[in-house]
C-alpha cells in the first residue's frame, strides 16, 4: 500500500514520465485487488501502448464485471502486444537468451516474458481470466 502511495504520488508530478512508474503502480493496485485504482492510472494516458497499461485495463474491467469493455480493451492488447496474451497462456515459460530487464523490446518476447513474471499472477488469480485471455485469442485467429 505505501509503494502504490509512493507511485501515485510520482505518477501525479510527472504523469507522462517515463520511469515505468505507471506499469509499477497498475501492478501493486491489482496485488492490492484495487481494480478501480488500475483504471485511474490508465486513464492518466489513454493512447499508453505499454502492456502492462494495456492488460492491465482489460485485467481491471474484467475484474469489475464490465466484459464488454473488458473485451475491447483485452483485443486493443493482443492487437497491438499479441505475445504478451500467448505468454500468460503458456505453461512452461523460458526466459529468453537475451533477456535484459534494462532495454525492453516493445513487442518483443522479452516484453512478453517480463510481463508474465510481474503481472501474470494476477491474471492466474482472476477467477476465469485466463479462459477469457484464450477466448479472444481463438475469436482473433491467434495461436497459444
Amino acid at each position: 500500500d505505501e509503494e502504490c502511495g509512493l507511485f501515485r504520488d510520482l505518477l501525479e508530478m510527472n504523469p507522462n514520465g517515463h520511469q515505468g512508474v505507471r506499469e509499477l503502480a497498475v501492478g501493486c493496485h491489482l496485488a492490492l485487488e484495487e481494480p478501480e485504482k488500475v483504471l485511474e492510472i490508465c486513464d492518466l494516458c489513454p493512447n499508453d501502448g505499454l502492456g502492462g497499461i494495456l492488460y492491465g485495463r482489460a485485467l481491471a474491467l474484467y475484474q469489475l464485471g464490465r466484459k464488454e469493455e473488458a473485451q475491447a480493451a483485452l483485443e486493443e492488447a493482443i492487437e497491438g502486444l499479441p505475445l504478451i496474451a500467448q505468454e500468460l497462456l503458456k505453461t512452461d515459460h523460458q526466459e529468453p537468451e537475451d533477456l535484459d530487464p534494462v532495454y525492453v523490446t516493445w513487442g518483443g518476447p522479452d516484453e512478453a516474458y517480463l510481463y508474465w513474471l510481474q503481472q501474470g499472477e494476477h491474471w492466474t488469480q482472476t477467477p476465469g481470466a485466463l479462459d477469457f485471455l484464450r477466448k479472444s485469442l481463438d475469436e482473433q485467429g491467434i495461436d497459444h
